[in-house]
C-alpha cells in the first residue's frame, strides 16, 4: 500500500486542525487588539501613566499576531498557494486565488509588521503620553488592516464566523 494513501486521512485532520486554530487565533487577536487599542486610547486621552498592563496588552496582541502568522504560513504552504505565484497572470484573473495567494497574505503581513513596529516604538518612547500615542497609532492601524483582511461571511470571499459549528 502506498504511504501517501495512508497519510491522506492524517493530513486532512492536520488541515482541519490548522483551520480551527487559525480561526481561534483570529478571535484572540481581535480581543487582544481591541484591548490594546482601548488602553492606548484611554491612556492617551486621559494622560495616564504607562503601566505594566498597557505593556502586556501590546505584548499579547503581538504574540497572538505572530502565532497567527506561523499557523497561516503553514496553511499557505499546505494548501499550495505559493504555487500560484508561478503563474501570476492567471492568479490575478481569478478573484479567489488572488485573495488567498496575494491579498490576504500580504495584507496580514503588513498588519503584523505595523503591530511589531508599534511594540518597538512604545518600548523606546518617553514620556508615558508618547507611549500611549504610539501604541494607539500603530496598534490601531494594524488592527484596522487585520479587520479589513479577515474573510468575513459578508465579504467577497465569505468564510463562516465559527467554521465547523
Amino acid at each position: 500500500m502506498d504511504s501517501l494513501v495512508l497519510l491522506r486521512p492524517v493530513m486532512e485532520y492536520v488541515n482541519i486542525g490548522l483551520h480551527h486554530m487559525h480561526n481561534a487565533l483570529r478571535w484572540a487577536i481581535l480581543i487582544s487588539g481591541f484591548i490594546a487599542v482601548y488602553r492606548a486610547y484611554s491612556g492617551f486621552s486621559g494622560k495616564k501613566n504607562w503601566t505594566n498592563a498597557d505593556q502586556k496588552a501590546g505584548l499579547w496582541f503581538l504574540l497572538f499576531c505572530h502565532l497567527q502568522l506561523l499557523v497561516g504560513l503553514m496553511l499557505y504552504f499546505y494548501m499550495g498557494y505559493q504555487n500560484q505565484l508561478a503563474n501570476m497572470g492567471e492568479t490575478m484573473k481569478n478573484h479567489v486565488l488572488r485573495y488567498w495567494s496575494v491579498e490576504h497574505l500580504f495584507g496580514m503581513l503588513i498588519a503584523i509588521a505595523l503591530v511589531q513596529i508599534g511594540r518597538i516604538k512604545t518600548k523606546k518612547a518617553n514620556p508615558d503620553h508618547a507611549k500611549h500615542k504610539k501604541a494607539l497609532i500603530w496598534f490601531g492601524l494594524g488592527l484596522i488592516l487585520i479587520l479589513i483582511n479577515i474573510p468575513w461571511p459578508w465579504g467577497a470571499i465569505p468564510r463562516p464566523i465559527f467554521p465547523g459549528m
